[in-house]
């Protein structure tokens, strides 16, 4: 037997509901606000999670995701709206159905997924525990456990027991990215899709078009994969194509370097299993390929400082920001990628075990800047900046590493090898044709992030950050079937 949350006696919530406000105000007198506003959310989760109410506000953080406007807050904080308080609401939710039922607890305890996401955790609260800004950090391993706990674990766990299925959040995203596909054309259109333009592709909803793209990046292989998988009518598989091929247009003028290259090896990817590659076929060629760059170390930074072509000219077309991806001579944004990426790994070695804390680098990085890396977008403070020369570490591995030192690093490029094996695992596994594919197009678009976050990162973005983790929570669900299965 276990004990149900939900056998709790009414009066008994209803007399905590009456003394434990009253309790608050006593212990914390003006300062109650904020605890009174959490009990309050924690107070409304429980009574959605009573009334199972949890699909729809699951569904409704879905709906409204890529329509949330980011609202500033006093102390240099901001609140996405309406998608940041509805996954406050339904985080509670969550951990109810996590912890209501123990044989969930001991299906996720035998997965992999589980325990890299809880490592990566882990090591956040670690270098938190020892942050050069303690508050910056709580805030944002409060976000980021908000959109893990709501991804990875409320998502799975939703699908698990009410059958709300990754299909069923793609139906609900077909309108949201249809409109946001010809938004793009609508708002780069007067520009003739020049990228000095690509900004604001779809402001004020994507705050940049690295991160618009790189949310569109991981439903990309899901929409246009859509009829090797779906259970729905055939007759309707057309219109799930058509979105998929118009969310790959903006990708294409969103001028997202970055985003095009992930886009391209995921297709390889896609070819090579296609073909019947393997993972040890593939553990093997990703050796021979670091070897033999490797190797010719000399001569690839040679052609890298010869590259004429630059991103930021403004005559530049779509054919030379392609082009211009491999300038480290004179491609102003490349450099100041650069700069950034030296300051990260000079951060993460002067501290390396617990790093400077999460959410700092952004204000601790200045006084690592060398005058000879500098461009004119660097900035030497973290307040007032130009759109546009703002950001981070332009890196998630090197920000995990400046932030929480070879820890950090080392347990998120562990949840990137172990989404490969899991993977894979699947592929080869006891699942039914159509199954696998919906591992696989899921795969895809993880891998996609695998690739850009070398040279972006977007975790604590809501729209990001959130249909990211929801995708991890995928493949999770699906491990677990995979090892479940009963052939």
């Amino acid at each position: 037997m276990h004990f149900a949350l939900r056998q709790i006696p009414n009066a008994i919530l209803a007399l905590f509901a009456v003394v434990i406000p009253f309790a608050i105000v006593y212990r914390f007198g003006e300062d109650a606000q904020l605890y009174l506003v959490a009990l309050t959310g924690v107070f409304a989760a429980w009574v959605a999670y009573t009334k199972n109410a949890q699909k729809h506000i699951f569904a409704a953080l879905i709906l409204t995701l890529f329509f949330s406007v980011e609202i500033p807050l006093l102390g240099g904080a901001s609140l996405s709206l309406p998608a940041e308080p509805l996954a406050l609401l339904f985080a509670p939710i969550a951990l109810f159905m996590l912890f209501n039922k123990r044989e969930n607890l001991l299906l996720y305890f035998q997965q992999p997924i589980f325990w890299a996401v809880l490592g990566l955790l882990f090591s956040l609260a670690l270098s938190m525990a020892f942050s050069s800004d303690f508050i910056v950090s709580a805030k944002y391993v409060f976000i980021l456990s908000l959109y893990i706990i709501v991804g990875v674990f409320g998502f799975s766990l939703l699908w698990q027991t009410t059958q709300f299925s990754l299909q069923d959040v793609l139906r609900l995203l077909w309108l949201p990215t249809l409109f946001f596909s010809l938004y793009a054309v609508y708002n780069l259109w007067p520009y003739r899709f020049n990228p000095g333009a690509a900004a604001i592709i779809a402001l004020p909803f994507f705050k940049d078009h690295t991160v618009f793209s790189a949310t569109f990046s991981l439903f990309v292989p899901l929409f246009l994969l859509w009829c090797t998988y779906s259970s729905s009518a055939k007759k309707y598989n057309w219109l799930f194509h058509f979105a998929g091929v118009a969310m790959l247009f903006a990708l294409f003028i969103s001028s997202s370097r970055a985003a095009w290259l992930a886009m391209i090896i995921a297709a390889l990817f896609y070819v090579y299993i296609r073909l019947g590659g393997t993972l040890k076929t593939f553990g093997m060629g990703m050796v021979f390929t670091l070897v033999l760059l490797w190797t010719n170390a000399d001569r690839i930074e040679k052609k890298l400082f010869v590259n004429p072509y630059s991103s930021t000219e403004a005559t530049v077309d779509l054919q030379e920001q392609a082009m211009s991806v491999t300038n480290m001579n004179s491609d102003v944004s490349n450099l100041e990628r650069l700069n950034r990426w030296k300051c990260a790994i000079e951060m993460g070695l002067d501290r390396p075990f617990v790093g400077f804390g999460p959410g700092t680098y952004q204000f601790q990085y200045f006084p690592y800047q060398r005058d000879a890396d500098k461009t004119y977008i660097s900035v030497d403070s973290p307040f007032n900046t130009i759109v546009g020369r703002g950001g981070s570490a332009h890196s998630e591995y090197l920000l995990l590493f400046s932030e929480s030192g070879f820890l950090g690093l080392l347990t998120w490029v562990g949840l990137q090898v172990i989404l490969l094996f899991t993977f894979f695992k699947i592929w080869n596994g006891p699942l039914h044709l159509k199954e696998k594919n919906l591992a696989l197009a899921t795969y895809l678009g993880l891998l996609t992030f695998t690739l850009h976050s070398l040279f972006n990162n977007y975790l604590n973005s809501a729209q990001f950050g959130l249909s990211w983790w929801i995708l991890v929570g995928a493949l999770l669900h699906l491990a677990i079937k995979n090892k479940t299965h009963v052939a």
